[in-house]
């Protein structure tokens, strides 16, 4: 470790919750909660992120707001298309989960149920 993250210790709010910490600054829950939208991106509530991601909003400020190209999915579709260039395939039998939507034949738009299917990753 080195000494400046040593002296930044005592302000990363280790050990508080992400909804404590702003409890330090804004009295409202409507504000505080305000404030917690990031916690989304861990996929956790406010209650239980830590407080250290406090920092998000002024980073995102301060830096900016990047986002990918074309979406979130594009990351998964970019990491299965390293997978197929290293001949990474599903096998046969299934041990890791996702969900994909599938709309029912003849149903209108919007109505589709959710389907699992289980895709493992490993080197062939």
């Amino acid at each position: 470790m080195t000494s400046d993250l040593l002296k930044a210790l005592p302000n990363l709010s280790l050990g508080r919750s992400l909804l404590g910490v702003l409890g330090d600054y804004f009295k409202e829950d409507k504000l505080k909660l305000s404030f917690t939208f990031q916690s989304k991106y861990l996929g956790m509530s406010a209650w239980e992120c830590p407080g250290a991601f406090a920092i998000l909003p002024y980073v995102e400020h301060a830096f900016g707001v990047y986002h990918v190209m074309g979406g979130l999915s594009e990351i998964s579709e970019a990491m299965a298309k390293v997978c197929r260039e290293l001949g990474v395939k599903p096998p046969a039998r299934h041990a890791g989960e996702t969900t994909h939507a599938r709309r029912p034949k003849g149903a209108r738009r919007g109505n589709c149920r959710m389907v699992k299917k289980f895709w493992p990753m490993r080197r062939c």
